[in-house]
């Protein structure tokens, strides 16, 4: 049966339904980046996953290139401490400061390894002051395992010696 009574019935009001859609639509809008976030968050832990592997690995390539090569650091950091203690310009001090009168430079090279390797062109007037720069060179501190190679003597004497810097002073 109907009532028609008096009594006033509730109305919905048109701006209660406008608020119910918008939280609606709020709720919609945080449902998609909640869904949004963990997919993006599940790709992040799969390429982070890969570069983790990836860094294991290569770790592991470096740890078998140092034990394979016995040390490359170490070797690296006595090479820098060498280029460091003996610059080209001492080593070119050290050397022409046991030159004697009539012998001359032409050139000098200086390997950086396990120790300096020189090597030297020089040029004399005479064997006498040849034979005097090599006993200069042997009996310097700063230098060993002098090894003169073959010598052109034709009045003047032209040659080489390979030596190694000791790291003293001569």
């Amino acid at each position: 049966m109907m009532d028609f009574s008096s009594r006033p019935r509730a109305r919905q009001a048109k701006g209660d339904i406008a608020v119910l859609a918008i939280a609606g639509l709020v709720l919609a809008a945080a449902t998609w980046d909640a869904v949004s976030a963990r997919r993006e968050r599940e790709v992040v832990r799969a390429a982070l996953a890969q570069v983790q592997t990836e860094v294991a690995s290569a770790q592991a390539r470096l740890r078998s290139l140092g034990t394979r090569r016995g040390g490359d650091s170490e070797r690296l950091a006595s090479r820098q401490e060498l280029t460091t203690d003996a610059p080209p310009p001492r080593l070119l001090a050290e050397i022409t400061a046991l030159l004697p009168e009539g012998v001359r430079l032409r050139s000098a090279s200086f390997v950086y390894g396990d120790a300096v390797e020189v090597a030297l062109d020089v040029e004399a007037r005479s064997p006498a002051s040849w034979d005097d720069f090599l006993e200069r060179l042997s009996r310097s501190r700063s230098f060993t395992s002098v090894r003169p190679a073959q010598e052109q003597r034709d009045g003047a004497v032209r040659s080489g010696v390979r030596m190694t810097w000791s790291g003293t002073r001569s």
